[in-house]
């Protein structure tokens, strides 16, 4: 009997163990939303995380969809939660489609990345263009 319950315990952990190993971060929220076509931009570009980042070793850039790089502040936790990565706009920005690239390091101290692709304006749709990489 109790090689079978022990059989059982090893048998459980190692069914715990990959669940508990892949805490990487991800992306729980952002404004703009991936895919969102708004009239009117934020005040300013925001990613909300599953957990802390790292204040080093971060960064937000805005390009068109022609790749044109658009001019943020630079990027920065958020005072209000250490989840979330935020920029302000520098100026106005043209109607169009565009590409938000962020990269950050988790908790853990995996660095991670990830497109959020947006529509400002009456502009064609975005199920037809290619995101940048």
């Amino acid at each position: 009997m109790k090689k079978y319950l022990w059989l059982v315990v090893s048998l459980f952990s190692l069914l715990l163990y990959p669940a508990m190993a892949s805490g990487h971060a991800t992306v729980i929220s952002s404004n703009p939303s991936p895919n969102e076509a708004m009239d009117t931009l934020p005040e300013k570009i925001s990613i909300q995380f599953s957990e802390n980042i790292q204040p080093a070793f971060h960064s937000l850039e805005v390009f068109s969809q022609d790749g044109d790089k658009i001019h943020t502040q630079d990027s920065t936790i958020s005072q209000q939660s250490e989840k979330v990565l935020e920029a302000k706009w520098k100026g106005a920005i043209d109607e169009g489609i565009y590409y938000i690239k962020w990269r950050v390091v988790s908790s853990d101290g995996h660095p991670i990345e990830g497109t959020i692709p947006f529509q400002f304006g009456d502009s064609a749709g975005l199920s037809d263009q290619k995101i940048p990489r």
